[in-house]
């Protein structure tokens, strides 16, 4: 008997380690949840995870600190029947854009701040993070651009765009394994996101289609740039 109630204590001891494991993680977890998204300007992404591969002597090196610039962005984008379906960079082309879906249509201004990341990292990863940064940009422009070009042009631009984003995913996936931060993340998703719209308008580049495209991006930037400025709070 007193051998089982031994056994007894022994099993209620783990449950209880157990329990306070899970109990642990869900704090973490909470804790997480509750500090929130950086503030704007001041963003620090520290990368001190490593990766599975062994750095190289540039790599070894003490982390860079350095400045990712996101400029500030406008478009008009073309709401109907509740869905955006362009993104225009001035209003008179938002209109005529507009006046092809119904006088129901409408037209609404979107907007982004400019932000400064300040990140501490390798400077693979700075480097991979900078041109991710730049590639949003004109890949934006560039589909503004696609929809003045003929056919033939439009998808030889949109092909070598995706190939492009498509090698930049692959330095960025690599240069970020093992970081989870939010913030570089959230500029990765976007990437991916850009070399997705190109490499679906490489098969079909028809404007009504690219200004879609375009209308989404833009909604993913703004939400990115609200997340950094402590909107998404």
């Amino acid at each position: 008997m007193a051998k089982r109630r031994s056994g007894l204590r022994r099993g209620r001891a783990g449950r209880s380690g157990s329990l306070l494991a899970a109990f642990a993680v869900l704090l973490a977890i909470g804790a997480c949840v509750w500090l929130g998204p950086p503030n704007p300007g001041q963003v620090a992404a520290v990368f001190s995870k490593p990766t599975p591969a062994p750095p190289s002597s540039a790599e070894a090196a003490a982390p860079d600190v350095s400045a990712i610039l996101l400029p500030e962005r406008g478009w008009y984008l073309v709401i109907s029947d509740g869905q955006t379906v362009a993104a225009l960079d001035t209003l008179v082309a938002a209109e005529i854009v507009r006046d092809r879906y119904g006088e129901l249509a409408a037209i609404e201004p979107l907007s982004t701040e400019r932000i400064t990341l300040r990140v501490t990292a390798t400077k693979a990863q700075l480097d991979a993070l900078q041109e991710g940064a730049k590639a949003l940009h004109e890949t934006f422009d560039l589909i503004g651009q696609i929809t003045h070009l003929d056919v033939a042009g439009a998808k030889a631009a949109a092909r070598q765009s995706a190939v492009s984003l498509r090698e930049l995913c692959g330095t960025l996936e690599t240069a970020l394994r093992g970081t989870e931060n939010p913030v570089v993340r959230g500029l990765a998703g976007l990437v991916g996101s850009c070399q997705e719209a190109m490499a679906d308008l490489q098969g079909d580049p028809a404007p009504e289609r690219a200004q879609r495209k375009l209308a989404g991006l833009a909604l993913q930037y703004q939400a990115y740039t609200a997340f950094l400025s402590g909107e998404g709070r």
